[in-house]
Order: structure tokens, then C-alpha cells, then sequence
């Protein structure tokens, strides 16, 4: 059955100049045993072992969508539909040292009647966030 996840917003900005360092350190970081992919470590595919781009690697992962700015830095992706869960825990933490401080990745988790999570990125490290929703009081309770 598995987990599935919906993509809420994704806003962080991976310049130009970091790319290729940011695609050789995921393939670097491979490990050929899914059982053994921990911190530090990422299963790829062979489509995405293959990516000879970032945008490629993105979408080689199940990004339906590689989103730049004027200055080709990449600064977005996107599902256009829920899937099941991607490796994310594996993935952002090893693009945190490429992508720009204040960038994030927001992710709804669809288990346990649904869990938000944001990957928040400072200092070249990742930080995943639990996060949940806040609705205002009705007026007068405040």
C-alpha cells in the first residue's frame, strides 16, 4: 500500500554554479542496497543514476515539473498529482550544502489522517519540520 504524499510548495533556489557539484554528490552518496540507505546514503535507479543534469535528476526522481528563474538557478519543483512517497528524507538533506538559505520544501504526508512536514534550508544543512494547521477562532473567542 505505502505512503502517499502530495507536494504543497516547493520555493528554494539551487544556482546555476551548483548544479553539477549538487547532481555528483547525490550520485556520489549512492548505495546499490535500498535495505542499506541511511543518512548520508541515497538508493537511485538507474534513470536516475543515468541523469546527466540536475533537471534531469529531478525528473528522473518523479518531479513532473523543474521550475527556473531568469538566471537558470532551479528554484522549484512540482507533482501535478498525490504519489507515493518519494525518498525525501534521503534527498534534501544531501542538496541542503547546494541550495540558497530560506529556501523550502513543504509536503503533505497522507498516513494518520495527515501529517505536514517542511524541509527548511540554512547553513547548507536541512532541517525537516513537523508542521500543522492553525485555523483562526471563531470571531468573538479570541
Amino acid at each position: 500500500m505505502g505512503t502517499y504524499v502530495r507536494l504543497e510548495e516547493a520555493d528554494f533556489r539551487i544556482p546555476p554554479e551548483r548544479q553539477d557539484a549538487a547532481l555528483a554528490a547525490l550520485k556520489a552518496a549512492y548505495t546499490p542496497d535500498y535495505g542499506l540507505a541511511k543518512a548520508g546514503r541515497i538508493f537511485l535507479f538507474e534513470d536516475e543514476l543515468a541523469a546527466t543534469t540536475l533537471a534531469g535528476f529531478f525528473e528522473a526522481w518523479g518531479f513532473d515539473a523543474v521550475i527556473f528563474d531568469p538566471q537558470n538557478a532551479i528554484v522549484a519543483v512540482e507533482y501535478y498529482e498525490e504519489r507515493k512517497a518519494p525518498r525525501t528524507d534521503e534527498l534534501w538533506p544531501l542538496l541542503a550544502p547546494f541550495i540558497d538559505d530560506g529556501g523550502t520544501v513543504d509536503y503533505l504526508f497522507q498516513e494518520n489522517g495527515g501529517e505536514y512536514w517542511r524541509y527548511a534550508f540554512k547553513g547548507g544543512r536541512c532541517y525537516p519540520l513537523p508542521g500543522r494547521v492553525v485555523y483562526d477562532p471563531i470571531p468573538g473567542d479570541e
